[in-house]
């Protein structure tokens, strides 16, 4: 008792509330991962220095309470903070505000007389009695006192120091783990983006596949053009021969007939006239 007395007096901090410090920084780096933003995008592409920025900024904002109701009037109530020193106490072990609470009422003297009253009453009245070991405690918490006064400074000095480091750990234990949760979720961000990238891809595979099937189709129609091009030529082809050869031979046929039909007089008068004929053209020219 004399001891975790002694610690408040002088203000030094003990190994739990170094532990409770600790714990408070962890819950607050895993609350604070839980609650982190997605990553902004402009124009469909990811921009980490401003989703780390946007990061920071919550990171600063006080997160709130699962227990806070929505009605929790934190500007009149304030959220209580934990010091992280004792308060200010007098005689070594009375708080500075048990005598602050007097001066209203019975001023600065009022707080001595209350105590040196109170304590006349329980001597005269026999509640408190003066045994042989009211000197020995009070010799050692002389004694106490003294150690106090002579070695506190420099033990209060050594357990800040001890204090500082260990913060400074718990706080670069913080630190890192806040930016590897950052960076992966900078990660998660980036492969998110990536798969809408590769749903751009997929479209872009699938019109070209549509571009394929489109051209195999022209392919095959032309294909099918060409073949009864084909068809057709032939038979207009076919048919014009047929017909040549029908005109050919109603020409020789024609021919022939008539060939035979002409008489040897006939012919024979015939060439007579032609050189007729040609007797007269011969003398006009």
């Amino acid at each position: 008792m004399f001891s975790r007395a002694l610690c408040i007096h002088k203000g030094i901090p003990s190994a739990f509330a170094v532990r409770l410090l600790g714990a408070a920084c962890f819950q607050r780096s895993e609350t604070t991962a839980a609650a982190t933003p997605a990553a902004p995008k402009e124009d469909g592409a990811f921009n980490l220095a401003e989703h780390k920025a946007n990061i920071e900024a919550l990171l600063k904002e006080e997160l709130p309470k699962p227990y806070d109701g929505p009605e929790r009037d934190l500007v009149n109530f304030p959220r209580q903070v934990r010091a992280e020193y004792p308060g200010k106490v007098r005689f070594a072990f009375l708080p500075d505000e048990w005598f602050t609470f007097f001066y209203k009422k019975t001023g600065v003297t009022g707080p001595y007389l209350f105590g040196t009253g109170l304590l006349t009453f329980l001597l005269s009245k026999e509640l408190y009695v003066i045994e042989h070991e009211f000197s020995t405690g009070c010799a050692i918490f002389l004694l106490v006192y003294i150690a106090c006064k002579k070695f506190g400074p420099a033990g209060r000095k050594y357990i800040e120091e001890d204090f500082a480091k260990r913060l400074d750990g718990y706080n670069k234990t913080k630190g890192d783990a806040m930016k590897d949760l950052t960076d992966s979720i900078a990660d998660e961000q980036k492969n998110i983006w990536y798969a809408e990238g590769e749903k751009t891809l997929l479209d872009a595979k699938r019109e070209n596949v549509q571009m394929q099937l489109e051209t195999e189709y022209r392919k095959r129609m032309m294909h099918v053009y060409e073949q009864v091009k084909k068809r057709l030529d032939f038979q207009l082809d076919m048919y014009n021969t047929k017909r040549k050869l029908e005109q050919k031979h109603m020409v020789d046929w024609i021919v022939n007939n008539v060939v035979k039909s002409i008489t040897p007089q006939q012919e024979k008068e015939a060439l007579q006239k032609c050189i007729e004929d040609l007797k007269l053209m011969s003398a006009k020219a």
